[in-house]
């Protein structure tokens, strides 16, 4: 899913910043989270699209602390 959102950032000339720490097992399933990868980076594509050629980007993060899974889209 990031990397299918990464593609298409770069296709429209947004920047697109992407670090993902995660365990191998998550407690969320794989359908849940491509869902919501899925609507957050399409929304931070659309978000950026409309934004000065130059002030384009996307930094995306997504890290684990313990149980808790952290997702950031900064656009």
């Amino acid at each position: 899913v990031v990397g299918y959102y990464r593609a298409l950032a770069l296709q429209k000339g947004i920047r697109f910043q992407v670090r993902i720490q995660v365990p191998d097992e998550l407690s969320v399933s794989d359908i849940d989270l491509s869902v919501i990868l899925g609507n957050l980076l399409e929304n931070a594509i659309d978000a950026a699209d409309r934004g000065e050629q130059d002030e384009r980007f996307i930094q995306f993060h997504i890290l684990c602390s313990g149980q808790m899974l952290a997702i950031t889209v900064d656009n």
